[in-house]
């Protein structure tokens, strides 16, 4: 598993284009095999919302054997 952040511009803008605003829509209703999870935290005084979605398809990354 791989935490991307922000803070790894060039593989964080490709995980962008990837992950589309159509397809986390569809991955949040479960109409994708990719994976989904989401968890909300209390954290006085702020809830902190962690989303985590996962895929096996990585053909598109051209760093992948990396």
């Amino acid at each position: 598993m791989i935490l991307m952040k922000a803070n790894q511009e060039n593989f964080y803008n490709n995980l962008i284009v990837y992950f589309n605003k159509d397809t986390i829509d569809k991955i949040r209703i479960g109409k994708s095999k990719r994976a989904y999870k989401k968890n909300v935290e209390k954290a006085n005084p702020k809830i902190i919302t962690y989303e985590y979605f996962q895929t096996k398809d990585i053909k598109w990354y051209h760093k992948k054997e990396d």
